[in-house]
């Protein structure tokens, strides 16, 4: 299986992985491998690959079989990090959680977790916790091949990302952009409002599902910026359309206190920024 996307700097940096940090970002509908040298703060390496599957077993056996066969599974890394995308995430104030109770939490919001594992990640500046599950066999095929790798929700990763940065007041939407994905927050003055993702389809259906966050915010999205960040072309029906109903829509630039192979200028600033930002911000 080839990926959609393969940036890799010319010549042999293999030797160079030790100092290097490894994400695999990951949900159903696709699979990416970013590399950053962390000796030289240059993201050198990015793989990414469309994925469709009918069934939780044909996942997990494709993700099996794409990355036992990558040339990154041999490969000794200063650090691994795998950050997945699920359908179903509960965020609970840190002053609620209690680690005996994580299960119930999740039964309540996705119902019976029979063969699933299930995870948290703590949200310092938000003083929350993200509970998530993962198939179990999904889990172990990941830890079998990356051993040592750091599991982390992508709604995490994006939070991070985002509490990270200086948030302008008002309104504001941030949207993550995947070949298959949508993945939306929403900001009130900073303050987080909500997360949410949802399967990517036209142009019509997100313009109504973002609408309807704002509606289910007390929201009109008149007076709500949003910024894009990920796979969508700047001519895109969906930035036209969403131009007609928010007060404004910009791209996000790629971070700017990296470095790049010259690859990624093949392609728009904005077309692998949540990767890459969620890459620097996942645990």
């Amino acid at each position: 299986m080839q990926p959609l996307y393969r940036i890799k700097p010319e010549g042999d940096r293999t030797n160079l992985f030790l100092k290097s940090a490894l994400t695999v970002d990951i949900s159903r509908s696709h699979l990416a491998l970013i590399v950053v040298d962390t000796d030289l703060n240059i993201v050198d390496y990015l793989d990414y690959y469309p994925l469709e599957v009918s069934t939780p077993e044909n996942f997990t056996a494709l993700i099996r079989e794409v990355l036992s066969e990558h040339p990154y599974a041999g490969e000794k890394f200063a650090s691994v990090q795998v950050i997945c995308h699920t359908d179903d995430t509960v965020l609970l104030p840190a002053r609620f959680f209690k680690p005996q109770h994580r299960r119930k939490w999740l039964e309540w919001q996705t119902g019976d977790l029979t063969g699933l594992v299930e995870m948290e990640d703590r949200l310092e500046q938000e003083a929350i916790y993200l509970l998530y599950a993962l198939p179990e066999s999904l889990y172990n095929v990941l830890q079998n091949i990356f051993p040592a790798a750091v599991f982390c929700h992508a709604h995490s990763a994006m939070l991070r990302a985002q509490t990270q940065r200086s948030l302008p007041d008002g309104y504001y939407m941030v949207l993550s952009v995947y070949a298959g994905l949508w993945t939306c927050s929403a900001w009130k003055n900073g303050n987080l409002e909500l997360i949410r993702s949802f399967d990517r389809t036209t142009a019509d259906d997100l313009c109504f599902r973002l609408l309807d966050v704002c509606k289910s915010l007390n929201w009109m999205s008149d007076h709500t910026s949003l910024e894009i960040g990920g796979m969508i072309n700047r001519n895109a029906a969906e930035l036209t359309l969403l131009k007609r109903f928010f007060a404004q829509v910009s791209l996000t630039e790629r971070p700017a206190d990296l470095l790049y192979d010259d690859g990624f200028f093949n392609h728009p600033a904005h077309f692998f920024s949540p990767l890459i930002q969620h890459t620097l911000c996942g645990s």
